[in-house]
């Protein structure tokens, strides 16, 4: 674990992990969608992005997609898209640009708050090469009873570190995301900086109460400055 004795320790930053730290949202939505269409569900792609991001019950998503267009999966559909989905995060994952060195060099203490399930989220970590700078400090989406757009994962984050709601400082990148940010009572960042960010995400994570939008996280010291500026000074 990095030594914490080095960080502000009034202020926690909350990264989500899928689409902020690692560039994994085009890869796995795209194999899940794949598996859907064949299936016989054609849903569009930006519509399974608006449902699906950030959540961690993919098996009841699939379930009620495939429900509504008249649709029954096969046995095992979910494993066999979970493993689909692993094998091509292990060929094109990549960290988002930036996202190890923002990682090491924080001027606070900061942790990983993902929807995915702790497999999923250890697994991504490893393979991006960030798992070593967030040691002990990674919580998922399987440890709490609700997870996102619940606030209960973030609580639950901030509770572990030993920080309140109002001294965290979250980075997200879906709506289900945000809301449960703003739901926990916490300052949130919208990413807009991974691969499947459209034009208008920064609009509607806006309307939904992030503070600011940006898209390079090597600008994120600067922006903790500017909006947890009253916390480090307590």
């Amino acid at each position: 674990m990095a030594d914490i004795d080095r960080y502000d320790k009034n202020v926690l930053v909350i990264f989500d992990c899928d689409g902020v730290l690692v560039d994994s949202e085009v890869i796995s939505s795209r194999v899940e969608l794949e598996a859907l269409h064949q299936a016989g569900c054609l849903i569009s792609m930006d519509e399974y992005l608006e449902r699906a991001l950030g959540r961690t019950d993919e098996d009841f998503i699939w379930g009620s997609i495939a429900d509504e267009w008249g649709v029954e999966l096969a046995p095992g559909f979910g494993d066999l898209v979970r493993s689909q989905v692993s094998r091509a995060l292990e060929d094109e994952l990549q960290p988002i640009e930036g996202a190890g060195e923002v990682l090491a060099s924080l001027p606070c203490q900061s942790c990983v708050a993902s929807a995915a399930t702790s497999t999923r989220l250890e697994h991504t970590l490893e393979i991006s090469g960030l798992a070593g700078l967030l040691e002990g400090r990674c919580f998922s989406g399987s440890m709490v009873r609700q997870s996102k757009p619940a606030p209960d994962l973030f609580l639950m984050a901030a509770g572990e570190m030993g920080y309140e709601p109002s001294s965290c400082l979250v980075v997200e990148d879906s709506v289900n995301g945000v809301k449960a940010a703003v739901r926990a009572g916490m300052k949130v960042l919208g990413f807009t900086g991974a691969t499947h960010c459209g034009p208008g995400l920064g609009d509607v994570l806006t309307d939904l109460g992030c503070r600011e939008i940006f898209s390079d996280l090597r600008n994120l010291p600067f922006l903790i400055d500017l909006h947890m500026g009253e916390s480090r000074k307590v």
